[in-house]
């Protein structure tokens, strides 16, 4: 376990070093967005919880080369399922939306999600997450931002179980097997179990 917590640090580590070499090269990433990429690095290095939990939901290092703020989220995610104070909002209603959503059988595609990062999109299903989704409107263009690195944040820690429905449209629900959700459940104290009978 040891050697492959530290095989995946250094992975990490030549994945993100590499990729700001590539963006220093073409002088196209603000210091902002370098920090976001080296916090994951070095908390990486410095968290045992951190690092066993990456190496737990089978993390692929080149998923550092993510949207910035996927690859944010990613590292938010994993912090709040090892015990920080807080998860961002849009990650927060993905989860409890979801459990909500596939209680009533209701397909969670990308649009769905769109719907759940924003209180201003009215959907069919609006009083089933009335509470779960995110609890203020924004514009179109965040919306568009945050559903999709949200998404891909997810997507990183292999959170998410992906089908097509008829239409060909990805679909959504949480993998109940992965860490993360395992730890997320835990801490929202929330029995993954009883979800999975109640559907």
């Amino acid at each position: 376990m040891t050697s492959n917590i530290q095989t995946l640090r250094a992975s990490i580590a030549t994945a993100i070093d590499a990729r700001i070499a590539r963006e220093d090269a073409k002088s196209s990433m603000t210091s902002s967005n370098k920090k976001k990429l080296t916090d994951v690095r070095d908390v990486a290095q410095r968290s045992d919880d951190i690092a066993s939990l990456l190496l737990a939901c089978n993390f692929d290092a080149a998923s550092v080369n993510l949207n910035v703020y996927s690859v944010e989220k990613m590292l938010d995610i994993a912090q709040y399922a090892c015990s920080a104070s807080r998860m961002s909002q849009y990650c927060n209603a993905l989860f409890d939306s979801a459990l909500v959503l596939e209680k009533a059988s209701i397909e969670i595609t990308r649009d769905v999600v769109a719907a759940l990062c924003t209180n201003d999109i009215k959907t069919k299903f609006d009083a089933k997450i009335k509470s779960t989704r995110v609890q203020k409107a924004v514009s179109k263009s965040t919306v568009a931002t945050q559903h999709n690195s949200t998404i891909n944040a997810y997507l990183a820690l292999n959170m998410l179980n992906v089908t097509r429905n008829a239409n060909n449209d990805e679909c959504f629900t949480l993998n109940r097997e992965n860490a993360a959700v395992k730890a997320i459940a835990e801490r929202k104290q929330i029995k993954l179990s009883d979800e999975v009978a109640a559907q």
